[in-house]
């Protein structure tokens, strides 16, 4: 991997996670300039929430390919339960 910057290796990390969190912040300062329907603090806010989902996919993608390539054909299933539903108040007029 290239060095960004000159200092320790972490820096160099840092400096290239830095790149797409900087385009995310651009597209969305772009959607909220041409757009009127999102506040400019929620677009912004919005962008690291992204990234975080990029970076998450990324990992279960990785995760994916270490089972296939396991031979690994089993998950865990999540325990399903049966709620009863809670009835809605009724409304006096």
């Amino acid at each position: 991997m290239p060095r960004l910057v000159a200092g320790s290796a972490w820096l160099n990390v840092l400096a290239w996670q830095s790149l797409p969190f900087t385009a995310y912040l651009v597209s969305a300062l772009l959607y909220w300039h041409r757009t009127d329907d999102l506040p400019g603090w929620k677009a912004v806010c919005g962008s690291p929430a992204v990234m975080v989902c990029m970076y998450l996919g990324f990992a279960a993608s990785w995760c994916a390919l270490w089972q296939i390539l396991t031979r690994r054909r089993h998950w865990t299933k999540t325990e399903r339960t049966v709620e009863t539903p809670v009835p809605s108040p009724r409304r006096r007029r």
